[in-house]
């Protein structure tokens, strides 16, 4: 049987989901679509969650341009574009309960995006293996 997540650090890495070198982890949907979040390890690093800025539903984005941003206790972590596309739905209770994201990382999403140059640009994609060795 397949190993289904790691722990790196006191942390679980799931191994369903697909990572950037910026901390994003990217879960691909039936419809097409992605659901794109953060994983724990910026966010321990940022203390308690204050804010967070989040790209609006409908919005273009670009891969590798700074989208919106997390806020802790101890600083603040921008939100990189993991791929290009439109934002089809935000999370709006992190927009009320930034907190809630400093708990759940990996249930808590940001927001699901329908890429544009998926097979592009889903090539610069990590497994949980690659993340792992990142942290």
């Amino acid at each position: 049987m397949a190993k289904r997540r790691s722990k790196v650090g006191g942390k679980l890495i799931p191994h369903v989901y697909l990572y950037t070198k910026d901390h994003a982890w990217i879960l691909v949907q039936n419809d097409g679509t992605v659901r794109v979040g953060v994983t724990e390890f910026p966010l321990r690093e940022l203390g308690d969650i204050k804010n967070v800025e989040l790209p609006q539903g409908g919005e273009e984005i670009t891969r590798n341009v700074i989208i919106g941003a997390i806020e802790g206790e101890r600083g603040v972590f921008d939100l990189v574009a993991p791929l290009s596309g439109t934002v089809v739905a935000v999370n709006s209770h992190l927009l009320t309960d930034p907190s809630s994201l400093g708990y759940m990382a990996f249930q808590e999403f940001l927001f699901d995006l329908a890429p544009s140059k998926w097979d592009e640009e889903s090539k610069d994609l990590i497994s949980a293996a690659e993340y792992e060795t990142l942290i």
